[in-house]
């Protein structure tokens, strides 16, 4: 599709009138972003092609790491948050591999890109649609981590885990949005992905376990995982400010 091509379709949905003149305020960058984000969960609404994917594969990994790494004498709390992690981070790959490949083969963040949306608006509205496929996948993992281990959390410790889980997704999925955006022409895109993301996605990992199986330790102090959140906090407005920053001369390269 050329580029001319790109911009008469993007014409009519945003007007034509302003398809010359980029929109930056930030009540017309919220709507945008949304517009991007309900379209990307109608598409999956109607073929539920990513989130069955990487719940089937998620559970896979649960299930084979829970019987390769878990033995009688092990402490729990450490084996299973190990496994929750590992098993978001794998499945949250495969997500975000299917996600911009619908858009490298309709050519969509391109043509996103050329309508007047501020490039912040277009990231965001992608990431909201990647934060809620793993935000329901992670509702399956966290149950079947519960049920392989015999784990029971109070209504405390179950809110937390909430938080520890939604603190470690944002950073993620910013991270991945922004890598799998960038690595969209490549050809070797899907291993390049992995290369560059996981050694990038430590310090998110880390600190979710760190977090996690604080929470499912019962004599540690609250104060342990409080700093394990501020940290995790921290790395996500990091990730955000930096993916924000650096999205637009990047796709643009």
């Amino acid at each position: 599709m050329s580029d001319r091509s790109i911009v008469r379709v993007a014409e009519p949905v945003l007007g034509e009138e302003q398809a010359s003149l980029p929109r930056h305020g930030l009540v017309q960058g919220a709507q945008d972003a949304l517009v991007i984000f309900l379209k990307d969960l109608r598409v999956e609404w109607r073929s539920k092609e990513v989130l069955i994917t990487s719940v089937f594969f998620g559970l896979v990994v649960v299930l084979v790491f829970s019987f390769s790494f878990f033995r009688g004498d092990a402490p729990l709390s450490v084996v299973s948050a190990g496994i929750l992690w590992v098993s978001v981070a794998f499945s949250g790959t495969l997500a975000l591999q299917r996600v911009y490949a619908r858009e490298r083969e309709a050519d969509g963040l391109r043509a996103m890109m050329l309508t007047p949306a501020a490039p912040a608006a277009v990231f965001l509205g992608k990431t909201l649609g990647v934060l809620v496929i793993m935000a329901l996948l992670e509702v399956v993992l966290v149950i079947a981590v519960a049920f392989f281990f015999s784990l029971s959390l109070d209504l405390a410790r179950g809110s937390m885990l909430l938080l520890t889980l939604a603190l470690g997704t944002i950073g993620y999925a910013v991270l991945g949005s922004l890598l799998s955006a960038m690595l969209l022409g490549s050809r070797s895109r899907d291993v390049l992905l992995v290369i560059v993301l996981y050694p990038l996605a430590i310090p998110i990992l880390i600190l979710g376990v760190k977090a996690t199986s604080t929470l499912l330790e019962p004599d540690v102090p609250w104060t342990e995982l409080g700093f394990w959140l501020r940290v995790l906090g921290m790395f996500d407005l990091i990730f955000l400010t930096a993916a924000l920053w650096l999205f637009e001369p990047l796709i643009g390269d």
